[in-house]
């Protein structure tokens, strides 16, 4: 079962499940637990340390990836 590794997260959060995919994580499954609830979950050898990161709202923000070229 996924749950008991220690590498891997489920979340119900939107925000952070584009957070980990921004970061290059894709999602091992996506569960669908009522009407209005997604669970997705990831593993990799740095989710849990991004998940923190991201709840403690210092998240490393690469620009360049994202703006460069983009400028004047």
């Amino acid at each position: 079962s996924i749950k008991y590794h220690t590498d891997t997260i489920i979340t119900n959060d939107i925000y952070l499940a584009a957070y980990l995919l921004s970061e290059g994580h894709s999602p091992l499954k996506v569960v669908k637990n009522d009407r209005r609830r997604l669970s997705f979950h990831f593993r990799g050898k740095d989710v849990v340390s991004l998940r923190h990161a991201y709840k403690a709202l210092s998240l490393p923000i690469h620009n360049t990836a994202y703006f460069k070229g983009q400028c004047c």
